[in-house]
């Protein structure tokens, strides 16, 4: 996923954006559907399934790829402790 974002970026096709959207919206669905489920069983707050799907997407791509581009990479655990920290507070049961 992260060659196609360097593809549109230094490419623009539509077939590389077509693509990269198509990839996106499933990437989307799924976890839409887990933040959904996760919402149910009370293990997060009532937030709109797709804000936070849209929010987990772009922080893990940003901790992932972003981050990479003016630090050193982060390990599995350091991207996934960030995004605890950063998420388990707005996505605590109220």
């Amino acid at each position: 996923m992260i060659k196609l974002f360097q593809e549109v970026r230094d490419f623009g096709t539509p077939q590389v954006r077509e693509g990269l959207e198509k990839i996106e919206r499933a990437i989307l669905d799924y976890l839409e559907k887990q933040v959904d489920r996760a919402a149910q069983r009370g293990e997060i707050g009532g937030l709109d399934a797709k804000v936070v799907s849209f929010v987990l997407l772009k922080l893990y791509i940003a901790l992932t790829s972003d981050w990479n581009k003016m630090y050193d990479p982060l390990s599995k655990e350091q991207i996934k402790e960030f995004i605890r920290r950063f998420l388990s507070g707005g996505l605590s049961p109220v």
